[in-house]
């Protein structure tokens, strides 16, 4: 008998060691422009120059990110059913937008499907209703325990320029906050080498020999 709780106590220290994947964080669903400060937009031009800026309320809940030629707001909710508006006034074409949603505590929610990954509600791939739109769009970065519909960044590509007579653009994208996510929790983190699961499956295949020839003896 006690063979069979030696045996038990270290099957389940081994699921302890390799715990399965577990979400820390929550996401909020309600959130809106206000609540973005922090978001990190950047624009490409055609030249190859780049210009950044950080996100900003604007009022309870609106922001934007704002330079001398161009500006990228949203007003009200950030959910799928409220737009942001790209401005430029410009002389020279844009190549690309991208928008870095990390650092504001939020994640884009590419797919309509509610609740995808636990915590987040209905989302919704880009599309827009005013303006030329992008030639194509990508989502990229992740975080853990999420599944494809959560990424952290957005860009926009134009291949042929956006310029001045393009603007503004008008476009949907769902964007959600988070709760208690650190981006960064270690910045340099010391190596893990995790077992690759048949290492796992001979452990607990000795352990069960073990066990039984424990048993036998007895």
């Amino acid at each position: 008998m006690n063979s069979i709780k030696t045996l038990s106590l270290a099957i389940a220290g081994t699921f302890l060691m390799f715990p399965l994947s577990a979400t820390a964080f929550t996401f909020v669903d309600e959130i809106n422009g206000a609540d973005l400060v922090g978001l990190e937009v950047t624009v490409k031009y055609v030249d190859g120059t780049t210009e950044r800026d950080i996100w900003e309320a604007t009022s309870s809940d609106s922001g934007e990110a704002r330079r001398s030629d161009w500006f990228l707001s949203k007003d009200g909710d950030t959910d799928f059913r409220f737009v942001w508006t790209f401005g430029y006034t410009g002389n020279g074409a844009i190549s690309s937008l991208f928008i870095n949603a990390l650092p504001a505590n939020a994640v884009f929610d590419s797919i309509f499907y509610p609740g995808l990954t636990p915590g987040t509600g209905f989302g919704t791939s880009v599309g827009s209703s005013s303006g030329v739109p992008p030639t194509s769009f990508t989502y990229s970065g992740s975080i853990p325990n999420t599944l494809d519909d959560v990424r952290t960044s957005l860009e926009l590509v134009w291949e042929n320029g956006f310029t001045q007579s393009d603007a503004p653009l008008v476009f949907q994208a769902d964007i959600d906050g988070i709760l208690g996510f650190n981006p960064d929790p270690d910045p340099d983190p010391d190596p893990v080498t995790t077992p690759e699961p048949t290492a796992i499956l001979g452990v607990l295949a000795l352990l069960s020999l073990g066990a039984w020839g424990v048993k036998k003896k007895q």
